[in-house]
C-alpha cells in the first residue's frame, strides 16, 4: 500500500468515505497493451466490487474497484483510509489480473506498471503472485 497522491483527510463517516473513494478512483485511468501492441484503455467501475469498514486496526474504510475491458477485470484498485502516523490517509494498491502490460496514470503521471508476462511464467503457476489456470 503507499499514500494516494494528494488525496484530502478521509471523512468522518462511511458514507462520506465512500464518496471520497469514488472520486479518488475516478483521478485515475488505466491502459493495456495486446500481444499485438495496440494500446487499450481499461474502464472504471464507478462502484466498488467491495466496500468493508476496518477489522484491522489501522484500517478506518476500504473500497476494490477494478479497472475492466467489457466486463472482465484487468487491474484491482484498493483505496484504503488508513492509519498514517497520527491520523488517517488515502492509501492505494494495484493488483494485476492479466499477463499483458498494464500501466495506471494519475492524470499524466504514470503511476504504477506491470510488464508482460511470458506464458512460461504463467499457465499453472501458483509459486508466482499472477497465475491463469488452465482447464483440461
Amino acid at each position: 500500500m503507499t499514500r494516494f497522491p494528494e488525496a484530502p483527510v478521509p471523512l468522518a463517516t462511511s458514507r462520506l468515505r465512500l464518496a471520497q473513494m469514488r472520486k479518488l478512483a475516478a483521478q485515475l485511468t488505466a491502459d493495456k497493451t495486446t500481444r499485438e501492441s495496440v494500446k487499450r484503455d481499461l474502464r472504471l467501475l464507478p462502484q466498488p466490487v467491495y466496500h468493508y469498514e476496518g477489522s484491522h486496526p489501522d484500517v478506518e474504510d476500504g473500497g476494490l474497484f477494478a479497472f475492466v475491458e467489457a466486463t472482465d477485470p484487468e487491474v484491482f484498485l484498493l483505496l484504503e483510509a488508513r492509519a498514517g502516523g497520527e491520523k488517517l490517509e488515502w492509501q492505494f494498491g494495484l493488483a494485476r489480473m492479466n499477463s499483458l502490460p498494464l500501466r495506471v496514470y494519475h492524470g499524466e503521471k504514470l503511476l504504477w506498471e506491470a510488464p508482460a508476462l511470458r506464458g512460461a511464467d504463467v499457465f499453472d503457476r501458483a509459486d508466482k503472485q499472477y497465475t491463469a489456470l488452465r482447464i483440461k
